[in-house]
């Protein structure tokens, strides 16, 4: 239909799903599918829960407007991919034969750091360390990519999570790594992934130019976020 290949915003999004709301009203009413929010609450239509939240979400982000990110996500563009490459996965766009990327990540961390010290900016060093050697929260510097705040620094009025000042053990450890049994080489890779070193992680994949500076990293980040879909999963 109106979404399948196309970009379109989120705002489209949420006017299409208004339409196809009132579309199937009458019937929505007498075949709908049920669920309860939370327990003991009263059942509503599927649908309902849905378009609130996506209604709820629209007004959340036009109110944080001039806010650090609201840019990113105020105007995205929702555009599906071709099956065929979701099919054969990320492994062939890093330029590196799968023989390789098993091998790296046969040797963990070490490959990681490898990685790292043959292609990493100064940044992405300055990552690699507060990830394995620092603490949360507590580096000093500002990065401008987070809208000037520190490294798992939350915004004003965000409550903490029990993270600052934990060290890397603290997420290897975290019940919802032990659930997704993820080794730490696959926490390190996704802790990188939030620091500024995604941009020498994501641009070679835009790019796809050559062979990726940070493939057995890329390994790591790609397995990890599958992995994690068994929490919450049982």
């Amino acid at each position: 239909g109106q979404l399948s290949s196309v970009g379109v915003t989120f705002s489209e999004t949420l006017r299409a799903m208004q339409a196809a709301q009132q579309e199937v009203l009458q019937r929505r009413k007498r075949h709908a599918f049920m669920v309860a929010p939370r327990p003991g609450a009263s059942a509503v239509p599927l649908a309902d829960l849905v378009l609130a939240f996506a209604s709820a979400e629209l007004e959340r982000l036009k109110s944080r407007d001039g806010a650090p990110g609201f840019a990113k996500f105020a105007d995205a563009r929702l555009v599906t991919g071709r099956p065929l490459e979701a099919a054969l996965g990320i492994n062939r766009y890093l330029g590196v034969g799968d023989k390789s990327i098993w091998l790296g990540m046969g040797r963990g961390l070490d490959a990681i750091r490898d990685e790292f010290a043959a292609s990493g900016t100064e940044d992405d060093l300055v990552c690699l360390e507060y990830v394995l050697e620092g603490t949360a929260g507590c580096h000093p510097r500002e990065w401008q990519h987070s809208g000037g705040k520190q490294m798992d620094a939350f915004y004003e009025g965000r409550e903490e999570d029990g993270r600052r000042g934990r060290p890397l053990s603290y997420f290897v450890e975290h019940p919802q790594a032990r659930e997704a049994a993820l080794l730490p080489e696959h926490v390190v890779a996704l802790r990188l992934y939030t620091t500024a070193a995604f941009k020498s992680i994501n641009d070679p994949l835009r790019n796809r130019s050559g062979a990726h500076p940070f493939p057995v990293t890329v390994a790591f980040i790609n397995d990890g976020i599958k992995r994690l879909r068994a929490v919450g999963a049982g």
